[in-house]
């Protein structure tokens, strides 16, 4: 989940906050403007994720066993841990990329180390390197081996 539209709309709401504490009606007057039009966003922001995952469960929901795989919404996936081989955490999974010819997931995006984003390192994985199944995505390389990937 993306906090931005929260972060924006409390952000707002404390510059309101503030102005009212200074009597800076400028403050007021452009900040309550500011967390109405996030709050609209944040509300549109929220519904459209809803129907996002919605449509993703009832596809997940029809699509047929098989021997070969299963079938996960592709959203689902972002924000997974990635583990290595012996179950060390190797990062986690951000974004995916998807090939336009064949509709596959060619690469997963994976970030790893830092904090809050400072010092964070991101890498794509093959898709050949990770397996997916519905509840863990394990990479084959090893954790030493993923953060030696945002070396080069």
């Amino acid at each position: 989940m993306r906090a931005s539209p929260v972060i924006f709309t409390l952000g707002s709401i404390s510059w309101v906050i503030i102005g009212l504490g200074s009597g800076q009606s400028n403050l007021i007057v452009t900040n309550g403007f500011l967390a109405l039009v996030n709050t609209v966003g944040v509300w549109r922001w929220l519904g459209r994720q809803a129907r996002y995952e919605a449509a993703g469960n009832a596809a997940e929901a029809a699509g047929q066993p098989s021997a070969a795989a299963s079938v996960i919404a592709a959203s689902s996936i972002l924000g997974r841990a990635v583990i290595d081989p012996s179950g060390e955490p190797a990062g986690e999974a951000v974004e995916t990329i998807l090939d336009c010819r064949t509709g596959t997931i060619r690469h997963l995006i994976v970030r790893f180390g830092g904090v809050g984003g400072i010092g964070e390192y991101i890498v794509a994985l093959p898709l050949a390197d990770i397996c997916l199944d519905e509840k863990v995505l394990t990479t084959r390389l090893s954790a030493q081996a993923v953060a030696s990937l945002a070396k080069h």
